[in-house]
């Protein structure tokens, strides 16, 4: 929680300062996975009851391999086959011109508060563990996340910008994760707080009329969701 007000309480320092530039983006991308050891987990305590080690407080490290989370622990080797990663986000905030950067750029402060909503799902054709039935898991998130980063961008081709930036931020994540097999048939809502690093690079292309477009590559680590990389479509105005 500390963590959480540390960042809202920049935020809203930062938006009182002048001259900042609105800005309002969408982002468009797979499925942001860093939840899901912490969500996986605290299903897993649903399924097998108190005491499972299980909780919505972090990641066991056990379960799915490549998500972590102790939903059903297995010793051995597990065929996990994604069928569906996607996320969309919203987002309004403020950017502050501060000055000329290294290599002929420009270096600027960003703080954005992000609504996200996203689905991802795999398919288990030989189950998990001892439940050897064909198995369904599908995770819905939303989540809030105010996150302040550093840019650094230059032109490179006519309109086109090189972006670079380094940041951090809180995810405020609300989980449901539902687990299908012919034995199972589990609903789980869970609660994560994920404080949280980002580093990102792209290439934007101003639009004639304001506003840009952008693609980039994210990298974004978290404890205990590890680090994870989207390749993102960034709208912005």
């Amino acid at each position: 929680m500390r963590a959480t007000l540390s960042v809202l309480a920049v935020l809203l320092l930062f938006a009182g300062c002048a001259p900042g530039r609105p800005e309002y983006g969408l982002r468009v991308g797979p499925a942001g996975l860093l939840s899901a050891p912490a969500a996986l987990d605290a299903a897993g305590a649903a399924f097998v009851g108190p005491g499972s080690g299980g909780g919505s407080g972090g990641g066991s490290g056990g379960g799915l391999p490549g998500l972590g989370g102790g939903l059903l622990d297995s010793d051995g080797p597990v065929v996990l086959r994604p069928t569906r990663s996607r996320q969309i986000g919203l987002s309004a905030g403020l950017r502050q011109p501060l000055a000329e950067g290294p290599g002929g750029g420009r270096l600027s402060l960003a703080a954005d508060l992000r609504i996200e909503a996203g689905t991802a799902a795999w398919h288990l054709p030989q189950g998990l563990g001892i439940l050897v039935d064909p198995m369904d898991i599908r995770i819905a998130s939303r989540s809030l996340s105010p996150e302040l980063r550093l840019h650094w961008d230059r032109p490179v081709a006519g309109a086109a910008r090189l972006d670079l930036s380094a940041g951090a931020g809180v995810m405020l994540v609300q989980s449901r994760t539902r687990v299908r097999s012919a034995l199972i048939a589990l609903d789980h809502r869970s609660h994560q707080r994920l404080p949280y690093l980002t580093l990102g690079a792209g290439l934007r292309q101003d639009r004639p009329r304001g506003g840009s477009d952008g693609l980039g590559l994210h990298l974004t680590a978290a404890r205990p969701g590890g680090v994870q990389a989207r390749l993102v479509a960034d709208l912005r105005r």
